[in-house]
């Protein structure tokens, strides 16, 4: 994990766990603590927050920029979200209860919201 404080979240189901450090390399492990995923963020900043969807197939990725990671279990491969000015930072992300949709609060008081499914901000 590297040395620093750890950042984790549980899936909803409670079936997987997800954890980084400051090497920001963000593993994945079940139950048992057996690793299912590891791999790199692709952010250069400071890993703040992680945050799974209702689905436990997309795990949000909070750094202090202007730019929300969305890691997709099934395919692999990362999605950016940018927030409407690169002079903010996010600094809060949950993620509906209901519906996937990603909820990006930043510093300066603007909410993003991100619909999953239709790859949009809403």
């Amino acid at each position: 994990m590297g040395h620093g404080p750890c950042k984790s979240a549980w899936s909803p189901d409670s079936n997987l766990v997800a954890v980084c450090g400051d090497n920001k390399i963000i593993r994945i492990m079940d139950r048992q603590g057996k690793l299912v995923l590891e791999f790199p963020s692709n952010q250069t900043p400071a890993i703040d927050a992680l945050a799974w969807d209702k689905d436990n197939d997309s795990l949000a990725i909070l750094t202090q920029t202007a730019v929300i990671s969305i890691w997709s279990m099934g395919q692999r491969k990362f999605q950016d979200v940018e927030l409407a000015s690169t002079k903010d930072t996010a600094c809060f992300i949950s993620w509906s209860r209901t519906h996937p949709v990603l909820v990006v609060g930043t510093e300066k008081g603007s909410l993003l919201f991100f619909n999953r499914k239709q790859a949009r901000k809403i």
